[in-house]
């Protein structure tokens, strides 16, 4: 094994490492991972429980102890502690067209310019992630030149004018004892329109900020939602009298 990254967990217990990275667009990337514990020195292969395939989409620490988190076929798994066993958060995830606390492509480099589209509340007990469906987004297939004769041809989920954008949804789920989900409504206004999620942001450890893009991008809101009881209100505007 040859790490290429590594992180160490919040508890200074453990250490992530990855291996076998490949690219995928200018953030993301897939790797195998394994956790290394400092005391025993034990090496742990990070696997879905679902399948023996260990190339992941992302793995990172949570922000308390050894919290673990990692996406394998566009699905989240939580881990309390580095030996624990995953808990399946979502099961719905469906490669290049339905995705769970990441971004595609044109989230990625358009919108949040990030490829983790999830958030972990500042305690570590809840975390926000967004859902991306791209059922009813068309596919362009673009050619990759890797220096072979002929190139490779990769199809994205791409929005032109007049098509479909991805139809995203933001949800909340508590981590320490039974996981619930919570959906988090976007304002009245977008609720039956198309729009982006730009911004998600914990300010308090149940209470976080986010922020509504319609599709033209001349309306913008922002809200508070209570992570407890998914009710978001609407921020008043305050401009120059």
């Amino acid at each position: 094994m040859k790490a290429v990254h590594f992180q160490v967990s919040r508890d200074l217990q453990n250490v992530l490492l990855a291996y076998n990275v490949e690219q995928v667009f200018r953030f993301s990337f897939t790797a195998s991972y394994a956790v290394y514990n400092i005391a025993t020195r034990e090496i742990l292969e990070l696997k879905s429980p679902e399948s023996n395939l260990s190339i992941l989409q992302y793995a990172a620490w949570g922000p308390h102890g050894s919290q673990l988190l990692f996406i394998f076929n566009n699905n989240i798994y939580y881990q309390h502690e580095a030996t624990s066993q995953p808990l399946c958060l979502t099961s719905s995830g469906s490669q290049g067209v339905i995705l769970h606390g990441l971004s595609d492509w044109l989230y990625e480099e358009m919108i949040l310019k990030r490829y983790p589209a999830h958030w972990w509340s500042l305690d570590g007990a809840r975390l926000a992630y967004i859902t991306i469906n791209n059922s009813h987004v068309p596919a362009m297939e673009l050619p990759h030149f890797l220096g072979s004769t002929y190139p490779a041809s990769k199809r994205y989920a791409y929005s032109k004018a007049g098509q479909p954008i991805p139809l995203v949804k933001l949800f909340v789920v508590n981590l320490y004892g039974p996981a619930h989900t919570l959906e988090l409504l976007p304002p009245d206004t977008f609720r039956y329109k198309e729009y982006f999620i730009t911004m998600v942001k914990w300010f308090a450890n149940t209470r976080l900020a986010v922020r509504w893009l319609n599709r033209a991008q001349n309306s913008s809101i922002l809200t508070f939602c209570e992570a407890t009881t998914g009710a978001c209100t609407q921020v008043p505007w305050k401009g120059k009298q």
